[in-house]
């Protein structure tokens, strides 16, 4: 299982919770190097655990903030090797930098799940201030 995110901070939060993480804009370069074709030989040794598997699943956290062109790219890297891809995070959060909108499609006619209430916080009012702000 992979952990992709955005920002460097959230990508050290995932990996705090023992995923094998990297940010979205790296883990899109190995992956371009490795879908390159050249001889095995020459594929990097620091690139090999990142070579995409049919068993693997790749968890993108807070995808809202993935510019909509990179999910593409990550979507058509996990399809490729017969992965799985797990987009998970509030649509309604920070803004991809970049052209945006994917999850806004994907909530409006993909398959999905949604939780009733906040999760991930240290303290309660954290929880609390979180759910007003959403939820208004």
């Amino acid at each position: 299982m992979f952990g992709l995110a955005t920002s460097q901070v959230a990508t050290d939060v995932l990996a705090g919770e023992g995923l094998t993480t990297r940010d979205v804009a790296r883990w899109l370069t190995t992956q371009n190097r490795l879908a390159a074709p050249v001889a095995e030989a020459t594929v990097r040794d620091e690139d090999r655990p990142w070579r995409l598997r049919a068993e693997d699943l790749v968890v993108v956290d807070e995808p809202a903030m993935t510019d909509t062109s990179a999910l593409a790219a990550i979507h058509r890297h996990v399809d490729a090797a017969g992965g799985k891809l797990l987009l998970v995070g509030d649509r309604r959060q920070l803004a991809a930098v970049g052209a945006g909108g994917g999850m806004d499609l994907v909530a409006a006619f993909g398959a999905r799940y949604e939780f009733a209430d906040a999760r991930r916080f240290t303290h309660d009012w954290e929880r609390a201030a979180t759910a007003a702000a959403r939820f208004r």
